[in-house]
Order: structure tokens, then C-alpha cells, then sequence
């Protein structure tokens, strides 16, 4: 009965051998270091393992400027090869996991990170001992992987395992708040910092492995709740099994009615991206999707989509049917290409934005741009070398102490793009870019108003264009946050300004408008013509005229002659002279443009002539001064005064009233 016993345990034990147990994930070492002030690289302290065969992930969390991407262009350290994992960088900032692996111990390695843009950050270096090393660079080391962002709200992301007893861990920032996350239960915070810049950055983990493949695992925080987030999450897989296939799932629906919809294209975005042809039937499909959160958007050329897409977020089953509808719309020239923007509320000394894909040769830009806070003189220039033409400005509005500028360019010039604005001195200043196809490019402008005011309701205008289909182009500067006007869509809100457009569907008066809560406001608006609209005709120009005669500089005494030579390719009208400044005789209507000025009729001293010639639409121009001296000194005959005493003078000439001379010639005598 002994051996019996005996000979069972000795087979359990046999084939507890042959079937090995998978190796438990440990962390071996952990470091972390946090840059109080902006810069484009952040380091770790020296580290050093205590294993061969180590999987290394580093997890950067980092601030951004406002409306731009930040994100990490490089990791080095240990002379390893560090590849990302997984980036989230929808919000402001970045979260972001990268992965290398150590064959051999290390010792007194530091590992450093470089961003995208001069910013505030973070950075944890975790070594793990247990993980699948089978993989070249930690890659079999790796499973699923999953990230999520919101404006507002918990931060949360969700993957399925795909092998058992591994480990979850993520890496999260929030731009709006440095507060102290509180992990939910289960998980604990690896390392936090809370920025001077009003930032956190934190990473966090599961306090366990997950037993079994195939399970939900979220990561996330209960507090705070209204921050806007960016998270991304990694498995970590154990050594010593294979890797389960993640389940799948689908989306898929009907566009109605099937005529319109057959042909369009719909694509999808976001956790994955795929796109495919609707059928026939109005229906569309996508398979093979991982849980995640994607945005499912139909298109197709001369038909607009109710809604124009919609959001679908799936976990652990397929979607429920995404419907649309279609309408036949009648398609304008001009499209929206893309936008890009960015505003600093501080004082700098220029600022920049870069279109997110370079732009397409002749295609048409729109830039707005404030200098504020003191309001002054900026200056605009790109990469691509183009010439900005100013539409509007510069505009200064009192108020806000801001001056703006609406650019353009009618035919740019192709290739990746980065506008700057460049001021005097260093102010708070803000930039708006498009691109813009199906635009005029010969006399583009058509219409342009400006305007300043206080309370809710901002506009600009209104103003009457002249070419139906034209786009109109707004800009909202405000105290508080800009809403776009009826009809009109946004374009890009920074600092809470806003620009935003319409395409008019027929010529006629029109205003830019805008909401705010309340405050000072300033708004500008441009009207562009459509491409294929009817030339502008050139505006008339304004005659040539010039004073011939007296020449500058002259002495003129008694009649002269003031002559002019006038030309004007539609006739010229008349010609008007001027003796300073007030009209000089009638206006002379025929050629030679001449008139007699009598010179005694004004004082002895220096005096001006200028001509005025008018042409038959009515334009004048007037020509240059010309300066003369009049010199007629005294009259040269009188009449005889009354008789008076002079007293005994000896003459021996005398001036007759007649004209003649007297002439004695002898002496007088006195005879008593």
C-alpha cells in the first residue's frame, strides 16, 4: 500500500516537471526624473540591472504648447536600440511607452529622451526580469497595447490580454491641473510629478498580473474627473508561453437611400485605420477590429452625409449598425484643404505654425495674425519662400490694445510649410493658417470691413459682394471665448479667438458674426472670389497733368501766360488752374489747356500755380506746385497832387503834367 502511494507522487511529480511553470514578472529596477524647466531632452540617473536578458520601457509624459503636438523623436541609452511602443497625443502633451531590451547586465547607464518642442516633462525607466525574451529588441515582450484621451473626464483605457499572468502598466499627463491621481483600486502609482507649469505626469500599474488571456484589464484613475487627458497603456508579456490571439470584432451599416450611397467611401479612424466601398445596397463593413475607440465617416463627391460621421467605441463585442443618410449637393470650387494654428498669451518674440502636410503647389493661403498686449508692427514669412499679400491691416483696436493682419497667397508654392510672425519687440502674438483650392487667384479680394465693439454679439460688416460664391473669411479677437455666427463654420479657436468661413451661394450683403459671453471685441472680415469667376475690370486711372508754363522760379510782372499739358486715355475733360490754392479763371475744357493771369491783381511776392485735370470718368489728379515771384514794383504814371509849399528850391528842370520837361538854362535875379 506504501509503494502504491509512492508511485503516484513519484508520477505527479513527473509531469510537474514536464510541464514547466511560466516565469513570474518582476520589476527590477525603477527610476524616474522630472524637468522643472522647458527643454528638448530629459535624462534618467544612472541605473544599473542585476539580470541578463531584461526588458527595458521607458514611459515620457510631457507639457505642450498650446495648440501644437508634442511628441518623443528619440530615445537612447545602455547602447541599446529603443523603439516606441505606443503614443497618445491627441490632447495637449504626449504620453508615451518605449521599449528596449539588455541581453547583459547593465551598469551606470542613463537613459534620455528627446522631444519634439522645448517643453516641461517627465521620465520613468522600468527593467523587467520574468518577460518573453524569445523576440528580437523585447518585441515578443510586448502584447496588447491601447490608449485613450478626452478634453474631460477620468482618465481610463482598456486592452485585452493576450497571454496569461502578465502585467499591465501606462503612462498618462494631464495639461489643465497639477493634482495627485488617485488610482483605482488594484493599481498603485509608480511615480508623479506634479509640474510648476500646471501639469501632471504620472505612471501607473496593475498591482498584479492578470491570471488569464483574454480578460479586459483598464487602467485608470476615480480622481480627477474633469481634466483633459492623454493615456497609453502596454501588456507585458511572461516568458515560457504562447501568445493568445486577441478576439475581434466588427462595424458596419447602411447609408439610405442605396442609389446615392453605392460607390461612396467610408472610412475609418482612430484605434485602427481601414476605409472600404459601399455595395450596391447602401451597406459597408469592417472586420478583424481590436477594442478601442474609432470614427466611422462616409464620403463621396457631390453628396453630403447625415451625420457627416460618428463615433463608436467597442469593448469586447461588435458595434451596433452605424447608419447614414445621403443628399446630391451641389459642389462648390472651394474646399477646405487644411488649417493649423497657435497663440501665446505671454510675450515673445515670434511665434510659428506648421501646416500638418505640406501644401499643394497653387493652391491659396489665408493667414490672420495679432500682435497684442502692446499692439504693434509684425512681419510674415515661410519656409516655403511664398509672398503674403495683405488683405487687411495693419488694423490697431484701442481696446485690446491689438493690432491684425489678414495675408494671402494666391498661388503657393508646394511643399511642407511653417508660417512665422515676427514683431518688433516681443508681445503676446497669435497665428491662424488655411489652405484653401477653388479660389481666384488674379484679383482674388473682394470685399473687406473691420470693426470694434463691447457685449455679446461680435461682427464685421456687413458688406455686399459682387461674384456669387464667394468665400467669406472671419475673424473673431475677444475677451472671452468666440462662437462662430449663424451659417458659418469654425475653423481654429486659440486663446479664444476664433476664424471661421462660409460660401455664399449668391452675391449680396453679408457680415462676419461672431458670440461671446461678454467683453471688447475686434473682428475683421475678407471676401474671396471663387476660381472661373468673371476677371474684375482693371479701375480707371486718373489723368497725367503737368504745368508747362511759368516755368518754377520765374519773375512775372503784368499779363502771363499759365499753360499745362494734360493726357488721359479716355479724354481729358478740363483742366482747372489754381493760384494758391483757390481757382484761377474757369476750368479750360478744350486744347491747349491755357489762360492770361494778370499779375497786378495780386500782391508783389512769392506765389504757387498748380493745374487740375479731369478726366471723363470723373478722376482728377492735380499736378505739381510750381512757385513764382510777381515783381511789378511801382506804377509807372500818376496825376499832380494839390498845390502845397515847398519852399525856395533851385530847379532847373521840371516835369510838365503833360509829359514833357521844362528845361532853364541861366541864373535868377534879384532885383529888390
Amino acid at each position: 500500500m506504501v509503494n502504491r502511494i509512492v508511485c503516484v507522487v513519484g508520477l505527479v511529480l513527473f509531469l510537474c516537471a514536464a510541464s514547466p511553470a511560466r516565469a513570474a514578472i518582476a520589476i527590477d529596477v525603477s527610476t524616474s526624473a522630472n524637468n522643472a524647466a522647458v527643454g528638448t531632452t530629459i535624462a534618467t540617473p544612472a541605473f544599473s540591472t542585476t539580470a541578463p536578458n531584461e526588458l527595458l520601457l521607458a514611459f515620457v509624459a510631457s507639457d505642450a504648447a498650446f495648440g501644437t503636438t508634442a511628441s518623443v523623436t528619440n530615445v537612447a541609452g545602455g547602447g541599446l536600440t529603443w523603439a516606441l511602443v505606443v503614443r497618445t497625443n491627441v490632447q495637449l502633451g504626449t504620453a508615451e511607452i518605449w521599449r528596449a531590451f539588455a541581453p547583459a547586465t547593465l551598469s551606470n547607464v542613463a537613459v534620455t529622451a528627446t522631444l519634439s518642442q522645448p517643453v516641461v516633462s517627465s521620465v520613468t525607466v522600468m527593467s523587467f526580469t520574468g518577460t518573453d525574451t524569445t523576440g528580437v529588441n523585447g518585441a515578443a515582450a510586448i502584447g496588447a497595447t491601447a490608449s485613450a484621451n478626452a478634453p474631460s473626464g477620468a482618465p481610463a483605457a482598456t486592452l485585452v490580454t493576450t497571454r496569461s499572468n502578465s502585467l499591465v502598466l501606462g503612462v498618462g499627463d494631464d495639461w489643465d491641473s497639477p493634482i495627485a491621481r488617485t488610482p483605482a483600486a488594484g493599481q498603485s502609482i509608480v511615480h508623479q510629478s506634479l509640474s510648476t507649469t500646471g501639469d501632471t505626469y504620472w505612471v501607473q500599474k496593475m498591482d498584479a498580473t492578470t491570471p488569464l488571456a483574454g480578460t479586459a484589464v483598464t487602467v485608470q484613475d476615480v480622481a480627477p474627473t474633469t481634466d483633459r487627458f492623454n493615456l497609453s497603456i502596454v501588456e507585458v508579456l511572461a516568458g515560457g508561453g504562447a501568445t493568445t490571439p486577441p478576439a475581434t470584432w466588427s462595424i458596419g451599416g447602411s447609408i439610405s437611400p442605396a442609389a446615392n450611397a453605392s460607390g461612396a467611401t467610408v472610412t475609418l479612424s482612430g484605434a485602427a485605420a481601414a476605409s472600404t466601398t459601399v455595395d450596391v445596397n447602401g451597406n459597408y463593413s469592417f472586420s478583424g477590429l481590436a477594442n478601442g475607440s474609432y470614427t466611422v465617416t462616409p464620403a463621396k463627391a457631390a453628396f453630403s452625409f447625415t451625420p457627416a460621421s460618428q463615433p463608436i467605441t467597442i469593448n469586447g463585442a461588435s458595434a451596433a449598425a452605424i447608419n447614414f443618410s445621403t443628399q446630391a449637393v451641389t459642389a462648390s470650387p472651394i474646399r477646405l484643404v487644411q488649417k493649423a494654428v497657435n497663440g501665446n498669451e505671454g510675450s515673445v518674440f515670434s511665434i510659428s505654425a506648421t501646416f500638418p502636410a505640406g501644401n499643394t503647389a497653387g493652391n491659396f493661403l489665408i493667414v490672420t495674425g495679432t500682435a497684442a498686449r502692446p499692439a504693434g508692427t509684425i512681419t510674415i514669412s515661410d519656409t516655403a519662400g511664398n509672398t503674403y499679400l495683405p488683405a487687411i491691416g495693419p488694423v490697431t483696436d484701442p481696446g485690446q490694445d491689438t493690432t491684425a493682419y489678414l495675408w494671402y497667397v494666391p498661388s503657393a508654392k508646394g511643399g511642407p510649410n511653417t508660417v512665422t510672425l515676427t514683431p518688433t519687440s516681443a508681445r503676446a502674438l497669435e497665428i491662424h493658417l488655411s489652405e484653401w483650392v477653388g479660389l481666384a487667384s488674379a484679383s482674388p479680394v473682394d470685399q473687406i470691413a473691420t470693426a470694434t465693439g463691447n457685449g455679446t454679439a461680435v461682427s464685421a460688416g456687413p458688406v455686399t459682394t459682387t461674384t456669387a460664391g464667394e468665400l467669406v473669411f472671419g475673424y473673431g479677437f475677444v475677451f472671452n471665448v468666440a462662437s462662430a455666427g449663424a451659417g458659418f463654420t469654425p475653423l481654429s479657436l486659440v486663446n479664444g479667438d476664433l476664424d471661421e468661413y462660409l460660401i455664399e451661394s449668391a452675391a449680396g450683403s453679408v457680415a462676419a458674426t461672431f458670440t461671446q459671453n461678454a467683453g471688447t471685441w475686434f473682428a475683421m472680415m475678407a471676401t474671396f472670389r471663387p476660381a472661373g469667376a468673371a476677371p474684375v475690370p482693371p479701375p480707371t486711372p486718373p489723368p497725367t497733368v503737368s504745368l508747362t508754363s511759368p516755368v518754377a522760379g520765374t519773375n512775372v510782372v503784368g499779363s502771363v501766360a499759365v499753360s499745362a499739358a494734360a493726357s488721359d486715355a479716355g479724354g481729358v475733360a478740363g483742366v482747372q488752374f489754381q493760384l494758391d490754392g483757390v481757382n484761377l479763371g474757369a476750368e479750360v475744357t478744350t486744347s491747349p489747356y491755357s489762360i492770361s493771369w494778370d499779375t497786378t491783381t495780386v500782391v508783389d511776392g512769392s506765389h504757387s500755380l498748380t493745374a487740375i485735370a479731369r478726366n471723363t470718368a470723373g478722376l482728377t489728379t492735380t499736378s505739381s506746385r510750381v512757385a513764382v515771384t510777381v515783381s511789378n514794383g511801382l506804377a509807372s504814371t500818376g496825376q499832380w497832387s494839390a498845390p502845397f509849399d515847398l519852399g525856395i528850391v533851385a530847379v532847373n528842370s521840371v516835369l510838365l503834367h503833360t509829359g514833357k520837361v521844362l528845361m532853364f538854362s541861366g541864373a535868377f535875379a534879384s532885383t529888390g
